[in-house]
């Protein structure tokens, strides 16, 4: 045999002794077909997820013709908005001295009733904002109307102004106009308006509609008096849009429990519970 003939018999022979090995890779790899192609679809789409920090609570203070006062704790981390109503005549702290809600408001402002509810309840208030109810109609247009019935209102001594506003046996609907308009002709006590304001502003609030923009539009409202910086408005933005947009928000709004002494109301245990409850 020839060096050439005995050079091309090796190589052929070499060949024959890798094929198996060779058709034991890629056979498997023909028979996969081609790389399945991954769908990124869903991919890269941002997912927001409320912080630990996503809460804020501002005292609202609204004048209609009389000043109206609101704890408002909005919390995307429990998806809640939790509100108390505080009759004016409320008695609160300043510097240790007990002296009520309005009198407060009215000698020293606003910011002096945040500082008063913070020695009070021994909680943190992060803003005030003060408005009139024209610019709280002119800013909930959005939400339109709520249907309601006389007995959604309860006990009352002041019937007359409710039944002039809803009437008895029938379901009605009222826009915020509407239930501003009754709450300023009501002539119950304190404790009884805050309750019922506490029943139309939950009412409204768990509407099926989109109340963010409502709130918002009442937020960025110019002429508002407050001490909301432009950063704040986004924190507070995010933090609405965060509730609306969960499927298992709460609305817990409520008249403070309180207890009638003379012409004020005092704090009793009751009080102090609800705001561990919904304000820490």
């Amino acid at each position: 045999m020839t060096k050439k003939k005995a050079f091309f018999l090796t190589i052929i022979l070499t060949l024959a002794s890798i094929a198996p090995l060779f058709m034991l890779i890629i056979l498997p790899k023909i028979a996969e077909g081609p790389p399945t192609q991954v769908s990124k679809t869903q991919q890269d789409v941002p997912i927001i997820l409320p912080t630990a920090s996503d809460y804020k609570t501002i005292l609202v203070v609204t004048q209609n013709p009389e000043p109206v006062f609101l704890l408002l704790r909005i919390d995307a981390v429990r998806t809640e908005i939790n509100g108390a109503f505080f009759p004016k005549e409320t008695i609160i702290l300043q510097n240790g001295t007990p002296t009520t809600i309005e009198k407060t408001w009215q000698t020293k402002g606003a910011i002096h009733v945040v500082r008063g509810l913070e020695e009070t309840f021994e909680i943190g208030i992060d803003n005030y904002y003060q408005t009139d109810i024209k610019s709280i109609v002119k800013n909930t247009t959005s939400l339109g109307s709520i249907p309601v019935n006389l007995e959604d209102f309860g006990d009352s001594k002041d019937t007359k102004t409710i039944e002039k506003y809803i009437e008895t046996g029938m379901q009605n609907n009222i826009t915020v106009q509407t239930s501003q308009d009754m709450l300023a002709e009501f002539t119950g006590t304190g404790s009884e308006k805050a309750q019922l304001r506490s029943i139309i502003y939950t009412s409204f609030l768990q509407k099926e509609s989109d109340f963010s923009q409502a709130l918002l539009d009442i937020l960025n409202d110019k002429d508002a008096v407050t001490d909301i910086t432009a950063q704040d408005r986004f924190k507070y933005e995010r933090i609405i849009k965060l509730i609306q947009d969960s499927e298992d928000k709460k609305i817990n709004i409520n008249a403070i429990p309180l207890h009638t002494k003379n012409d004020v109301y005092e704090l009793n245990d009751d009080s102090w519970l609800y705001v561990q409850e919904y304000f820490m």
